[in-house]
């Protein structure tokens, strides 16, 4: 047999070259001559590698071949409220994801911050879902300073419109002219997410008035300015739109004239009042009544150091201050008296307001007799029915409601002013009785 070999007849067979490897060779059983390699030859074997997978391995080298997959069986599972997967039964693999819309719960949440080391309120406005997701950011209230204790009610009555998808509740905001009023309207608009229209001239006919009502969108803040001057004949029109959100309409005159329903959105009313004893109690019956306190000194100083950045004006804390303390509790007025120094620091310094550049423009001005102008005036009769509706009609002290009068919480002539925040009422007893405490 060795001869048979010795002249190149060979009998092969396959040998693998090693215990884990898959590659063979030729050899002869009888002389055991090498002949030529062959590829890899794999023992195969099925792994399940899940329920829904398997994969062809080699029990020699784990090379990997050959990969079956089933058909997954599908199910939807609830993450979350907002969000579900789909999970495969068998296997447990995640195959597509659905989001749905978030149902957010809106809460005001009050930070002071400082300016200038005076306290400032600003909100933050925190959304919550149900599924746990969270978002926020700064509140437009934020941006109005001063009326803390508005703001602090306006927010409740914001957040609880949003939580039940709801307009914003007919208002009333009542104050002296330049408090704001208008601006605190329109940002409360503005942080319902919606438009607003402002009406100034009142005196419109009702059929004007119907044409602006139904022009209105859901939700739509209608603001009317001095809405107790709205003429008696188109009161009853607007006072029944906004509490049953329907407008009855005649149309024609004489025996051609026809009725007409309209069903208007529901829209939100805020009125502006420096006369609140004016206001149709009807009317008033619908809203929610707001009263504007005079500004403290610092809110009034950070309005008018805001006013100074946005029109490029400088002026130094201490100088702010002093404006205010002539601004008898007004932005308004506030405001006016930086144009007045600004003009003053142009011409007669150079340009920067400084507590000096306030006086000497007090004086150009007569800044300086306000509060002395404040004594020699009566209370005006707005601020008499301001103060009379804020202590209903009582007195502060024991109650009565007898022999009643106006009294300065601090005296004209320690430094008190004719505005309501220095206002209350007394009887005379109480009256008497701290007089003589102050004496």
């Amino acid at each position: 047999m060795r001869l048979l070999c010795t002249l190149g007849v060979h009998e092969w067979k396959r040998v693998y070259i090693g215990p884990k490897s898959c590659e063979a060779r030729e050899k002869c059983v009888h002389c055991g001559a090498p002949g030529k390699t062959v590829g890899p030859v794999h023992k195969w074997e099925w792994i399940e590698r899940t329920p829904c997978v398997r994969e062809q391995v080699c029990a020699r080298c784990g090379a990997t071949g050959q990969v079956e997959e089933r058909e997954h069986t599908w199910e939807w599972v609830e993450r979350s409220p907002c969000v579900r997967e789909q999970i495969c039964r068998r296997c447990g693999t995640v195959g597509k994801t659905e989001k749905k819309e978030h149902q957010w719960k809106r809460d005001y949440h009050l930070q002071v911050e400082t300016i200038e080391g005076w306290p400032l309120h600003r909100y933050e406005i925190r959304e919550t879902c149900q599924c746990g997701a969270v978002r926020s950011r700064p509140s437009l209230l934020s941006d109005f300073v001063g009326q803390n204790k508005i703001k602090s009610e306006l927010v409740v009555l914001i957040a609880a419109a949003f939580q039940k998808n709801m307009p914003l509740p007919h208002t009333l905001f009542c104050g002296p002219h330049g408090m704001g009023k208008t601006t605190l309207a329109t940002v409360a608009a503005r942080e319902m997410g919606v438009n607003y229209r402002i009406i100034s001239d009142v005196s419109i006919r009702a059929g004007d008035w119907a044409s602006v009502l139904s022009n209105l969108r859901e939700r739509e803040v209608l603001i009317i300015e001095q809405i107790d001057q709205v003429t008696k004949s188109s009161l009853e029109l607007l006072v029944s739109a906004m509490d049953t959100y329907i407008l009855d309409l005649t149309v024609g005159i004489g025996p051609a004239a026809r009725s007409i329903r309209l069903h208007l959105p529901s829209f939100t009313v805020i009125g502006t009042s420096s006369r609140p004893s004016r206001v149709n109690e009807s009317l008033r019956s619908l809203m929610f009544v707001f009263n504007f306190e005079p500004y403290e000194e610092t809110e009034l100083a950070i309005i008018i150091l805001s006013a100074a950045q946005r029109q490029g004006i400088e002026i130094v804390p201490e100088a702010a201050i002093l404006l205010a303390r002539y601004s008898d509790g007004n932005p308004s007025q506030g405001l006016n008296l930086l144009k007045k120094a600004h003009m003053y620091a142009i011409v007669r310094a150079d340009g920067r307001i400084t507590p000096d550049v306030v006086e000497n423009a007090s004086t150009l001005f007569e800044l300086d007799d306000a509060p002395r102008a404040a004594a020699r005036q009566r209370i005006p009769d707005d601020v008499k029915r301001f103060v009379w509706q804020r202590d209903g009609g009582r007195c502060v002290k024991c109650g009565s409601r007898e022999n009643l009068e106006f009294d300065h919480i601090i005296p004209i002539s320690k430094g008190g002013s004719n505005t309501a925040r220095n206002i209350q009422l007394l009887c005379a007893r109480c009256n008497r009785a701290k007089g003589a405490n102050v004496a």
